[in-house]
């Protein structure tokens, strides 16, 4: 009962984060490099070689994060399965 509260209390406070961003107006490319480069304070220069979690220190929340932002981006629905596919940039951007 506990974990489904902390899942609740997650799950709004990621969407109030998104809700409060603006849509991104730039190619696909740099709309998902601008968006994690954000989630996870980093610089914007981001590679689409560079590895999420061991290049870019994104660990599992980050990663969920990322797939939240992207959905309200782009209004689309992203699966536990897409995400755990999710190595490197340019996998988000495919």
């Amino acid at each position: 009962m506990r974990k489904t509260f902390y899942i609740i209390a997650l799950n709004f406070a990621l969407l109030g984060c998104v809700q409060n961003r603006a849509k991104i107006d730039a190619p696909v490319e740099d709309a998902v490099k601008t968006i994690v480069s954000e989630i996870l304070m980093i610089n914007p220069q981001i590679k689409n070689q560079s590895y999420l979690v061991n290049d870019l220190g994104a660990d599992e929340l980050d990663i969920v994060e990322i797939a939240i932002a992207l959905e309200f981006q782009y209004d689309i629905i992203i699966t536990d399965q897409e995400m755990e596919n999710w190595h490197i940039v340019g996998d988000i951007i495919q």
